[in-house]
């Protein structure tokens, strides 16, 4: 039963995403020196559900599910970096780029998805003064 399932986990590309962006994140947080709660907390919630999904009863190929389960991986990362209000978070922004390109592994919709969210993040983040951080960069008036 045990093999049958970690054989699942293995094949769900979603799952091993998850696991590459947990690890990552931790070794960034650790290495920032951090606060680690504010990583590991989302870090291990995102790989539960994950791997729950993983597990889950298979209902064939779907874009939308991929795109869905991609857009929630971005989530969690996106909360990490901005939603903790840490500065030493920052870092973190480098594990969008395995989600993009898994995205793009996957299919054209799945990466325009993904992709426009992340500019629609990125934008956001830029232009509202609430996610603003002064130190992170600077108005132009």
């Amino acid at each position: 039963m045990w093999r049958r399932a970690l054989k699942r986990l293995a094949a769900d590309p979603h799952v091993l995403l998850a696991v590459a962006v947990v690890l990552a994140a931790m070794v960034i947080e650790w290495a920032s020196q951090g606060d680690t709660l504010l990583v590991a907390v989302p870090s291990l919630a995102f790989l539960g559900v994950q791997v729950g999904l993983g597990l889950g009863r298979r209902l064939g190929p779907s874009e939308a599910r991929d795109a869905a389960r991609l857009l929630f991986a971005l989530a969690v990362v996106l909360w990490m970096i901005v939603g903790s209000g840490d500065t030493s978070t920052l870092p973190l922004a480098s594990l969008v780029i395995p989600i993009v390109a898994m995205a793009a592994a996957l299919g054209t919709r799945q990466v325009v998805v993904v992709a426009g969210a992340v500019v629609v993040a990125a934008l956001s983040v830029y232009f509202i003064p609430a996610f603003s951080n002064p130190t992170t960069h600077q108005h132009t008036t």
